[in-house]
């Protein structure tokens, strides 16, 4: 039997979140965290308003943390029962996924109420999904396959396309 993962395997399925260095994984974290407190201290003052799109927007504020707290810190919701079913399904979210909803959820706000709080408060959850965006990448190259591929002496994983002629 190969020590390699089956493609089959469920855990090989998850292989990718592991290539993120550890630092990286607790930063994402405490971006994420940060991110939802300005969201929570930024929306306030975007309810200080007349105007019916900045309420809106607000509220969107609102469920941001609570959505970026659910999914970072899952602990903090123990206590409510629909939580946990969300952060069940979610705990085995990709990187890319968590960073598109990032950038996605965080742009409605700014969408619905342009103003220096909107922006500054969705701001952070931003960053965080191009940080997650960024994880999903994986490490880099060594510097020897780097080195390698620059010169163009590795051409075991070049392949070359139909159409291009030899």
């Amino acid at each position: 039997m190969s020590s390699e993962p089956s493609t089959t395997d469920p855990e090989s399925q998850s292989a990718p979140q592991d290539q993120a260095t550890w630092w990286c994984k607790i930063l994402v974290k405490i971006v994420a965290v940060i991110g939802a407190i300005a969201v929570v201290a930024c929306s306030i003052t975007v309810f200080i308003t007349v105007q019916p799109r900045c309420l809106v927007a607000g509220i969107w504020m609102l469920l941001i943390a609570i959505i970026i707290i659910m999914l970072e810190v899952p602990f903090c919701c123990q206590a409510f029962e629909f939580t946990k079913g969300f952060a069940n399904r979610t705990m085995n979210l990709r990187y890319w996924h968590k960073g598109l909803l990032y950038c996605i959820i965080s742009m409605v706000p700014v969408a619905l109420c342009f103003g220096i709080m909107t922006v500054a408060g969705c701001a952070v959850p931003f960053c965080t999904g191009v940080i997650y965006g960024l994880m999903s990448l994986g490490k880099k190259a060594s510097r020897g396959e780097m080195l390698s591929s620059a010169r163009g002496s590795d051409t075991k994983n070049f392949t070359q396309f139909e159409n291009e002629a030899e």
